[in-house]
């Protein structure tokens, strides 16, 4: 996550077309050019980003502060946190 000078909050995520196409937008294109490239046996990185508003931002850093401090299941918390803030 990153913030511009201009005030804008990203949020970047990368992986492989079959980790990511359930995560991002629906698009012919991702799809039709990922099976391209796989079939001339190349491998995909595909790499999104997500404009968050300000409430977002801020709803998500509370529960990830919130997961970090948790003693018991600290992991699968802070990585809960990181997948509600992608699938959503």
């Amino acid at each position: 996550i990153v913030r511009s000078p201009g005030g804008r909050i990203a949020l970047f995520m990368k992986g492989s077309d079959a980790a990511m196409t359930p995560i991002v937008q629906f698009s012919d294109w991702l799809e039709e050019e990922c099976g391209n490239l796989a079939r001339k046996g190349l491998r995909t990185l595909v790499v999104a980003v997500k404009y968050l508003q300000p409430s977002e931002y801020a709803a998500f850093s509370q529960r990830y502060e919130a997961a970090k401090r948790q003693v018991h299941d600290r992991d699968a918390s802070m990585r809960n946190a990181v997948e509600e803030l992608e699938c959503n």
